[in-house]
């Protein structure tokens, strides 16, 4: 089986989809995050508040030090 989805830079993507049939179940496809898309979600839902997100990212933690990566898409 096969799934399709739209990708923003690379357009109609086909991918292997789920191989059987779950009852109702319809699994929705989409693309992975960007490198760095979601690093403030995810932080935030491990507990970490802006403040501590901000300084993570100045120091380096999710790239090189000083970019912003942390907000890219959030």
């Amino acid at each position: 089986m096969l799934a399709e989805y739209e990708h923003p830079a690379l357009g109609l993507v086909r991918s292997v989809g789920l191989p059987m049939v779950v009852g109702d179940y319809e699994p929705e496809y989409r693309r992975g995050p960007r490198l760095g898309e979601n690093t403030t979600a995810l932080a935030e839902q491990l507990g970490y508040t802006p403040a501590a997100i901000s300084s993570l990212a100045r120091r380096g933690a999710f790239g090189a030090a000083g970019g912003d990566r942390s907000a890219a898409g959030d």
